[in-house]
């Protein structure tokens, strides 16, 4: 890996990831072509399904009321005086007929019936499963380009969305590029790289030397408890950085103490090292929360491993 990411030529980074979007636009558009093309024939089936199933309703309604009414009919003549009558005869044929009539209609209709609920239910099902994908904020790129984007900040997408980044990346893949840089690295479910002395070194650090500080949430959703641990460093602290309050006015220096020595003297801290500070945070998680979102330039790492 260390060697794809080495060998890859920067140049080469703005082309792609034009084609990347080119690409994405293309595929999308060809899968919601699919998709409404099937959906439209689903569409048709349903609805003459539909139509079938109310006319059958209509017709199974009509052979009941067809039915009662000969009945009636029978019982009227019976109760004026004409059951001995030939014409009787041929009054229990309409009934017998009718009630024929409507046995069949019962089954056309049960039939109809089945099919339109079977086809509602295909319907429901597809469109279910076809739900458009919900579009993210950020950008999607493979991991080949992820030091141009994320470090480099090749094209200048990050800057001028001003907010520092955050890797989604199910695949877990980020984690190992990161440790292949040089980089300040947290685990945030770790209650040692979260300890109060190793955040408070590790952000000097990054700040003295224009090293990315990485806070790792793996697949786990620990922002509130992130901030709980920044916070019992320096009250605020989270917050200041994302903001970059930390960063204006030398506010980094109300973090050392005289125990840290000469290396982090205010004259050993670098104007052009501090403005190379980035604040990284990883993900595993597919989706993160809208609050995530909200707070982070999104990196996603494609997930295919043919990058």
């Amino acid at each position: 890996m260390e060697e794809l990411l080495d060998g890859w030529d920067i140049s080469e980074t703005d082309a792609l990831l034009q084609s990347i979007a080119i690409n994405e636009d293309k595929k999308a558009e060809a899968v919601r072509a699919g998709i409404s093309h099937k959906k439209a024939g689903l569409q048709q089936q349903y609805d003459e399904a539909r139509e079938q199933y109310e006319l059958t309703q209509k017709q199974l309604k009509h052979a009941y009321s067809e039915w009662n009414q000969r009945i009636l009919e029978y019982d009227t003549c019976v109760q004026e005086g004409k059951g001995h009558m030939d014409i009787m005869e041929a009054v229990k044929r309409t009934i017998e007929d009718a009630a024929e009539h409507l046995e069949g209609m019962k089954t056309k209709a049960a039939e109809a019936s089945d099919h339109f609920q079977s086809m509602k239910g295909d319907l429901m099902s597809f469109e279910q499963e076809n739900k458009p994908e919900e579009v993210l904020p950020g950008v999607k790129i493979p991991l080949k380009v992820l030091a141009d984007v994320l470090f480099k900040d090749i094209g200048g997408n990050r800057k001028k969305d001003g907010r520092w980044p955050m890797i989604i990346d199910p695949s877990k893949r980020a984690t190992m590029f990161v440790r292949y840089r040089d980089t300040n690295y947290l685990n945030a479910c770790s209650s040692k790289d979260m300890s109060k002395d190793i955040i408070r070194k590790s952000l000097l650090g990054s700040l003295r030397y224009g090293k990315p500080m990485v806070v790792d949430m793996m697949d786990v959703d620990m922002y509130e408890a992130v901030i709980d641990c920044f916070d019992l460093v320096q009250k605020g602290l989270y917050d200041d950085i994302i903001t970059g309050k930390i960063l204006k006015d030398e506010n980094y220096m109300s973090l050392v103490t005289k125990d840290d020595g000469d290396e982090y003297q205010y004259s050993n801290f670098q104007d052009d090292k501090v403005k190379e500070f980035i604040f990284v945070t990883i993900t595993y998680q597919r989706r993160p929360t809208d609050q995530l979102m909200d707070k982070f330039y999104c990196i996603h790492v494609k997930a295919d491993t043919a990058d």
